[in-house]
């Protein structure tokens, strides 16, 4: 009986291993706590209460694990409803965002979402100079995002991070980084974007 479940149990390690290798996702796969490894880069995945959390795990810095706070002080940004806004160029930059975004799916894709199926992304900018230094997804385990591979959300982190730039304010400059969470149900690839195709 032992030798059957460890034959099973290691079937299991390797069909999550072959799993990664293929960059495909079998159901259940972001529910776990863990850290993926494919093609040279590791994503922390975090799961809680019905939702997961997925973000890259190289990052230097370590703002997706940090408290924003002023960097004078130390004490705690408290963002008051939009009244201390810590980025000026808001709008414009995040309608660059969601183009990205929209077109990291194809319409199929998209037309297969449910009402409260969302992704949200949230930027971890440098507070100096505006620019995306982390990124990270949060979604539903039981949504449509749950189903693709980490190579999609890869692809959107990097086009962040390389054509995201916002102006900080003078309150966003005195912070350690400036914290900025999109949550949005992408429309789909335009004609002139580049899609990504989720696995089926």
């Amino acid at each position: 009986m032992r030798i059957l479940l460890l034959f099973f149990a290691c079937l299991m390690v390797g069909a999550d291993s072959f799993a990664q290798q293929l960059d495909f996702v079998v159901p259940g796969y972001y529910r776990k706590d863990t850290t993926y490894v494919f093609n040279g880069y590791r994503y922390r995945c975090i799961g809680t209460k019905g939702a997961i959390t997925l973000y890259n795990a190289d990052y230097q810095n370590k703002l997706v694990e940090t408290v924003q706070v002023y960097k004078d002080t130390g004490k705690y940004f408290d963002s008051d409803y939009g009244k201390n806004d810590p980025i000026i160029n808001n709008s414009s930059m995040n309608q660059k965002v969601l183009g990205i975004i929209n077109n990291a799916f194809t319409k199929d894709f998209v037309s297969y979402l449910k009402d409260y199926e969302n992704l949200t992304v949230t930027l971890y900018l440098n507070s100096e100079t505006g620019k995306v230094e982390e990124v990270s997804f949060w979604f539903l385990h039981s949504s449509a995002f749950a189903s693709l591979p980490i190579s999609v959300y890869r692809n959107i982190e990097v086009q962040l991070i390389n054509e995201i730039s916002y102006t900080p304010s003078a309150i966003g400059k005195q912070l350690n980084y400036i914290f900025l969470a999109l949550m949005h149900k992408p429309l789909g690839k335009s004609s002139s974007g580049s899609e990504i195709k989720p696995s089926e």
